[in-house]
């Protein structure tokens, strides 16, 4: 199709013009570099997902120190191999760096040390560290006996006990940090040289920040004798790099402060930040431009953004001035807008399907394309529609392109849609006369006509059907076939798509069952074949186990869609196996009646509504896990 076409030359003209560094990817859509680390994260990056493609992330080779899940379309940094915490992001989507079948042979990378007897990797300067985050499960990294031998990482110290290291910024800082409190004794912190970019306070015994002494204390005093903010240590102080100094000697400020349009000096005796002499003279630093007045420094990122507010603004306005952001260069990892405002967005907002530009150009079709290849670029640029929208008879476009008759005498109607005469394409022998003209549902044709993929014909030979309409209690076929299960059954088993959904009891059976109604624990078959625990594999039939000890044989295979339990009759909740929705509890009980009860925490998530062949005492309809 022709915005195929163009979709494909406009992801080319971009790709091409685009230039990255040594060790970063460029996207297909030609609008961003990332680093190569991100490429197949698990995590969309880039515009359309250009970075999560299957097909070439099961090429992809992973950066260094990363490592490829078993699915072999994601990789994670090494480090959260086998390290049994579930709170480190990215994870393997397959859950197999936690794999208990490889993480005891699994060799933890450097900087990591390995649980005793837990197939578990942890940092080593978590070892011996005295806390339970981040630990062992087994609680092997804080073992007396081990700490007591185990040498401290560098930039770590040990404290008095001999089996705790505490982090070196920690010791004499004024807070104990060693659970004997041996980091803040007076003895030691007396003897103790602060670390770089730390300094002792006047009482020669506590270490704070550099960058918090002579800062005006706008958190509070650091010093716990108050001596961070003295004055006369104050005017022979020298400010750190990236700080300057009030014109009075009393205050450091940061550089980004000075000459920002706001008297950060006054608060503290002087203006001198805000000088016009000097301001004049004053060199913004990176990432920041000065206003033509040459008295005000603004960040580059507020440039040419239409800002009303004074703060993110240069007072003469100048950051605004037509002229000047017609040729104005967004910073780096920022994208001008095509419109009047020319304003500068940032790259990760760009074709993203959010509307940012006031023209809406970040979003333009000709250069973004559309999601999906079956997609309809609307003629605008504004917008995508899916194809079976597309010539339907209603305009989904704002501008109407895709109901264009131009658009319909060429468009060719998705699978299961018929052209109509009048160019409309409506749904293919369904048993309903959708064209005016009927063309849709002729006899002959629909005879002969194969059902697309996920229908199923009914016994009449003219009417195509949802397969998971069949065995519903409700009849969809106008023959009322869809309701005869042994009927469709017996002949083959019923599928939706690849998975089995009603098969036969037996070989030699005429009675047929739901596949959800095998190894549930209730005998159905005549012959009870569909209850012979040496065939209720989970895995034999598409299930999830979920290792329920209670009742072992109806609860421990799971339905990937449903999950069927004892309560009464049946009870049916939709389960979330991919978005990991929310975290779900279930308790079984047996009680009185010698039937089990179900006790579920559940929060909201979008579930398909549940079979209409249940017959349901209560349908939890929003659930995760098991």
């Amino acid at each position: 199709m022709e915005f195929i076409t163009v979709f494909l030359f406009t992801m080319w003209q971009y790709s091409d013009g685009l230039s990255c560094a040594d060790g970063e990817w460029a996207c297909l859509d030609g609008r961003r570099c990332i680093g190569e680390e991100y490429v197949c994260s698990g995590n969309i990056d880039c515009g359309f997902g250009s970075d999560e493609d299957p097909v070439m992330c099961t090429q992809w080779n992973c950066s260094a120190r990363h490592w490829k899940c078993h699915d072999n379309l994601q990789c994670i940094d090494e480090k959260l191999v086998c390290d049994g915490d579930p709170w480190n992001l990215p994870r393997c989507n397959d859950g197999s760096d936690e794999d208990p079948a490889m993480c005891p042979q699994w060799n933890c990378t450097a900087g990591y040390w390995k649980c005793k007897d837990d197939p578990q990797c942890i940092s080593v300067n978590n070892v011996c560290d005295g806390l339970t985050w981040r630990s062992c499960r087994d609680k092997s990294d804080e073992d007396p006996v081990m700490c007591a031998q185990w040498s401290c990482p560098s930039g770590y110290w040990k404290c008095d006990s001999g089996v705790q290291c505490i982090s070196e910024s920690g010791i004499c800082n004024g807070w104990p940090s060693c659970r004997d409190n041996s980091d803040e004794n007076m003895t030691v912190c007396a003897q103790y040289n602060c670390t770089d970019g730390y300094s002792k306070c006047k009482d020669g015994l506590q270490c704070v920040p550099n960058e918090r002494k002579c800062d005006g204390n706008p958190n509070g005093p650091d010093c716990l004798d108050e001596s961070d903010d003295d004055s006369d240590m104050c005017l022979q102080w020298d400010c750190p790099a990236g700080y300057w100094k009030c014109q009075n000697k009393s205050r450091c400020i940061q550089e980004s402060q000075v000459c920002d349009g706001f008297n950060a000096c006054r608060d503290y005796g002087d203006g001198s930040d805000e000088d016009p002499a000097m301001c004049s003279k004053w060199t913004c630093p990176a990432g920041l431009w000065k206003c033509h007045s040459g008295l005000q420094c603004l960040p580059e990122i507020y440039m040419c953004d239409k800002s009303i507010y004074s703060w993110r603004s240069c007072s003469d306005g100048s950051d605004e001035d037509p002229a000047m952001c017609s040729i104005w260069k967004c910073p780096a990892n920022y994208w001008k807008c095509n419109d009047w405002s020319m304003e500068c967005i940032e790259t990760e907002f760009v074709c993203d399907g959010h509307y940012r530009c006031y023209d809406n150009s970040d979003e333009h079709n000709q250069m973004c394309g559309c999601p999906k290849e079956t997609e309809f670029p609307c003629h605008d640029g504004h917008g995508c529609v899916d194809e079976q929208s597309v010539c339907d008879g209603i305009e989904t476009c704002r501008d109407g392109s895709d109901e264009l008759q131009s658009v319909c005498q060429s468009w060719s109607c998705s699978l299961g849609l018929w052209k109509c005469g009048d160019l409309t394409c409506k749904p293919l022998c369904d048993g309903k006369a959708d064209c005016n003209d009927t063309s849709d549902e002729k006899t002959n044709f629909c005879i002969s006509y194969n059902c697309p993929p996920g229908n199923t014909k009914c016994a009449d030979q003219l009417q195509c059907i949802k397969t998971e309409s069949i065995c519903d209690d409700s009849i969809d076929c106008k023959d009322g076939s869809d309701e005869l299960c042994n009927d469709f059954c017996l002949k083959s088993p019923l599928m939706d798509g690849e998975r089995t959904i009603i098969r036969r009891c037996d070989e030699d059976s005429s009675v047929c069952l739901p596949v959800d109604q095998y190894c549930d624990g209730i005998a159905q078959c005549p012959d009870g074949s569909d209850e012979i625990q040496s065939d209720c594999s989970c895995e034999d039939w598409g299930l999830k186990s979920c290792n329920n000890e209670r009742n072992p044989v109806r609860t421990n295979c799971l339905n990937i869609k449903w999950i069927t339990t004892a309560v009464n009759q049946s009870a049916l909740a939709c389960l979330d196996v991919v978005n990991h929705i929310m975290e779900t509890q279930i308790d079984l009980r047996e009680n009185d009646t010698g039937l089990y009860s179900l006790s579920v925490l559940f929060a909201n998530a979008n579930c398909p509504p549940p079979p209409k062949n249940k017959t349901n005492d209560r349908f939890l309809n929003h659930m995760h896990g098991c």
